[in-house]
């Protein structure tokens, strides 16, 4: 499912199965998880059709991160050992959904 990267700054998850990657950098007790989604920052959309049931089911707790005038900046954040959990739930929740009609312009991502 994945191919993990460490790198000097974070850990890059990717999956060539359904074009994501995951940036997620160490801050000390918690993590802090980018997506990037064929070249999309879909969270914001991830959100609206559902995901937060799915962190619910799987009893993982995370804050997002960003405001609405910056959507391709968004991020979670997590607790480390709940790390995992949520990158393989969003590889599995992109998977079984419609992940392409959550695209849209003001989610293209400028800088990854």
């Amino acid at each position: 499912m994945w191919n993990i990267i460490e790198k000097k700054t974070h850990k890059l998850y990717i999956s060539d199965q359904i074009n994501l990657e995951i940036k997620v950098f160490d801050r000390h007790d918690y993590s802090d998880i980018y997506l990037n989604y064929k070249g999309y920052n879909i969270l914001f959309s991830m959100g609206v059709w559902g995901f937060g049931m799915d962190l619910e089911e799987w009893d993982i707790q995370c804050e997002l991160h960003g405001d609405t005038e910056h959507l391709d900046e968004m991020y979670y954040s997590v607790d480390k050992k709940n790390e995992r959990a949520l990158v393989d739930l969003i590889f599995f929740f992109l998977n079984e959904t419609n992940a392409d009609g959550m695209i849209s312009e003001e989610y293209k991502i400028k800088n990854w």
